[in-house]
């Protein structure tokens, strides 16, 4: 069965070389924020806000004549699907001439570097390659979760709830993060961070793991592990 790379997903806003808002410089907030494997900081979501930077006399919309003059493009705008009202109309057509301010939310795209698989059993669910000499096996991955990111997080770590990590990779996480509350145990099988993962394990459909002591472990590492790059436009749902 094969793979591939998920493809970059970036938001595009079409322009033309005449378009007005070429001639703005938009302001960005980073509104959220992570840290990469490296332990560089990064947004994750941002508001980009761009100036109406025309100047037009205004005129009042509940001038009757000033809404009329809007009618016929307004049929037109409706007959090919536009959804909104004829105020509504005018507001998003001084936004997109650049007389009017807009805002647009964007978020990190957090399946970019990932990869999938063809078929309909496969759709939403992302893989990540193993680096060395596993290098052709691909293990599954899935969101953190709220309750390991706040290991993370309490441990002094940045924890990202949708950042998406293999069981393994939760594993480590899980054994560095979530003290033992039974200390004098001997069996790892026991150890909180053991049971919290498998926790973790069941909530994503997979099946109850054990783990053994083991001399000069070394955790697997995945190729594109910071798969956080393309920004796309939030979606409100």
């Amino acid at each position: 069965m094969g793979f591939k790379m998920k493809g970059i997903n970036s938001l595009t806003r079409p322009t033309s070389s005449n378009s007005p808002l070429l001639n703005t410089d938009p302001e960005i907030e980073n509104t959220e924020f992570t840290t990469t494997k490296d332990g560089v900081r990064i947004p994750v979501a941002r508001t980009i806000t761009t100036p109406g930077d025309r100047k037009v006399e205004k005129e009042a919309s509940s001038d009757q004549a000033f809404l009329d003059s809007f009618a016929p493009e307004f049929a037109k705008a409706k007959e090919g699907g536009f959804p909104g009202t004829l105020p509504e109309y005018i507001k998003q057509k001084e936004i997109d001439s650049g007389y009017a301010e807009s805002k647009v939310d964007q978020v990190r795209d957090y399946t970019q570097g990932l990869l999938t698989r063809p078929g309909e059993k496969y759709k939403g669910r992302y893989y990540k390659q193993r680096e060395g000499g596993a290098n052709n096996y691909k293990d599954e991955a899935y969101e953190t979760g709220d309750f390991l990111a706040g290991l993370i997080t309490k441990g002094g770590g940045d924890g990202d709830a949708r950042n998406y990590i293999t069981s393994e990779e939760a594993m480590n996480l899980y054994k560095k993060y979530n003290k033992n509350l039974s200390p004098n145990e001997k069996d790892p099988n026991k150890f909180t961070s053991i049971k919290n993962w498998n926790n973790w394990r069941k909530q994503r459909g997979l099946e109850s793991s054990t783990v053994s002591y083991q001399e000069n472990y070394t955790p697997t590492t995945y190729g594109n592990n910071d798969n956080l790059t393309e920004w796309i436009e939030k979606q409100n749902n």
